[in-house]
């Protein structure tokens, strides 16, 4: 008897550190895109980038802070002040921007990096 209670104690030990828990993880809503820059996303879908300077280069292997949350993007508002967009900072393989429908920038803005919005189909 003793040796089916540790058996059956070990047997439930090993399945509760095997069950996956689920955490809920919230994807951020602002952050830095720049040195000089921050990201805000509100309720409402618009993201906002506000400061001075360039943002920074984004890749595959280095995606945009708002990445998570892209779906979420209905708009863009770049703030007067920045003054570079960064590569592929809004670009998507599989249309995942396809909610982005508008996007404001300042005269400040001097560059856009390459691909900064390849594959954002819902802009025209």
């Amino acid at each position: 008897m003793k040796l089916f209670q540790k058996l059956l104690s070990l047997v439930l030990v090993l399945s509760m550190l095997l069950i996956p828990i689920p955490i809920k993880a919230d994807a951020a809503t602002s952050g830095t895109c720049g040195d000089n820059l921050t990201w805000t996303l509100d309720d409402n879908g618009t993201l906002t980038i506000s400061g001075t300077g360039a943002m920074y280069d984004y890749s595959s292997e280095s995606t945009a802070p708002w990445y998570p949350t892209r779906s979420s993007i209905l708009q863009v508002v770049i703030e007067q002040g920045v003054t570079y967009i960064g590569l592929e900072a809004f670009y998507e393989d599989f249309y995942v921007y396809s909610n982005l429908t508008a996007v404001t920038i300042p005269d400040s803005v001097q560059t856009i990096g390459e691909g900064a919005f390849r594959g954002c189909s819902g802009l025209t």
